[in-house]
């Protein structure tokens, strides 16, 4: 992992912190030092920065470099040094802090993956806030004697696995990401055949880095079962990673999604009622920012496995106002599960909202 720590160096002990960072940096994260913003920009441009964490709040300058931090989509790790608490907040507070905190200070606390405190006070201040609830204490071998340096970083790095290993879809290379959907499909068909892979096709291999992605990914999207089951179909050797260790950070207001078949039963008198009430599902949670992947899933393997009367339910969605939803359905399936035409019972719909459903699947674990 590439950091690069933003930070005032005329603040003697944001300085000192930095400097006693750099002392016990270890190999398994490379530390980038800026206390210029012409020079921290150089940076995220010439090296491959994965996070960057800045140290202290209200220089004007931190807004630049979030915005461009963002378009490259590096994460964001805030650690504020005590000025959010009241002490520092209030001085100056209608000239300098309430006009900063409207311009940009709040939207950096607010959209970044982690804040640091160095304390239970200063926790109780930004929980006060209300601006981030993912806070975590860290306290400062600077200011006690309670923790060491080794074991500030220790944790600091911790921290920085844990923003890797969330959203990682937004994080994988392309040869990463097209083998988490061949490994879906192997997943949801069981055999390697549907894959109409060419002959000279050899199993995938990537980094330590892009297998835990897709695991991370699976975890996270409730669909570990399935991705073991397709990396196995496609013989990929993949390495043990013990995923249920990262702890991944999540949107304030994330819940963990319930299954088609665990929300409407399995009480139905045909497989065309419960295709209607299927659709009636995934529609209300189009219409709530709750769809996911593990919902495309589920309908892909239905459709498979299952016959229906397509002309009854066709005239039935459509009734019901509901069959745009599904045919658009159908397209993200495409594009999601690698769902195939044959086992469509009507055509896909392709146009500006079946782009924002799409949207919606790939960022709705976004920070």
């Amino acid at each position: 992992m590439n950091i690069l720590h933003y930070f005032d160096k005329t603040d003697s002990m944001t300085d000192q912190y930095i400097a006693m960072l750099s002392r016990v940096s270890s190999h398994e994260t490379a530390m980038f030092f800026a206390t210029d913003c012409q020079e921290a920009l150089k940076i995220l441009q010439m090296a491959d920065i994965n996070i960057l964490h800045i140290h202290g709040c209200w220089r004007t300058s931190t807004a630049r470099l979030f915005t461009k931090a963002r378009t490259k989509a590096i994460r964001l790790v805030v650690s504020p040094h005590g000025q959010l608490e009241p002490w520092f907040f209030n001085q100056r507070y209608w000239k300098e802090k309430l006009p900063k905190a409207l311009l940009f200070q709040r939207r950096i606390i607010s959209q970044a993956y982690a804040i640091v405190v160095e304390g239970a006070m200063e926790e109780e201040c930004l929980r006060k806030l209300n601006w981030n609830k993912r806070i975590i204490i860290v306290r400062n071998p600077i200011i006690t004697c309670s923790i060491t340096a080794e074991e500030t970083l220790r944790q600091l790095t911790q921290i920085y696995r844990r923003i890797m290993d969330s959203n990682t879809i937004e994080l994988m290379q392309p040869e990463t990401l097209s083998t988490l959907r061949l490994a879906i499909k192997a997943g949801i068909t069981q055999d390697i055949r549907w894959l109409n892979l060419p002959a000279s096709h050899t199993p995938p291999h990537l980094d330590e880095e892009g297998w835990r992605q897709i695991r991370c990914y699976a975890q996270q999207e409730q669909i570990e079962q399935l991705i073991d089951r397709g990396l196995r179909i496609l013989q990929c050797d993949c390495p043990h990673i013990d995923e249920m260790k990262s702890h991944p950070f999540f949107p304030d207001h994330y819940q963990p999604s319930k299954g088609i078949e665990e929300t409407i039963g399995m009480s139905f008198t045909s497989e065309n009622k419960r295709l209607i009430e299927t659709f009636r599902l995934l529609h209300r949670l189009i219409s709530r920012n709750k769809l996911t992947v593990c919902h495309l899933c589920e309908l892909d393997k239905e459709l498979r496995e299952h016959d229906c009367n397509e002309e009854k339910l066709t005239e039935s969605l459509e009734e019901l106002r509901l069959l745009k939803s599904a045919r658009r359905l159908m397209q993200v399936m495409v594009e999601e599960t690698g769902f195939d035409e044959g086992f469509m019972p009507f055509p896909p719909l392709n146009d500006r909202v079946t782009r924002n459903i799409e949207r919606q699947i790939k960022n709705h674990l976004k920070i």
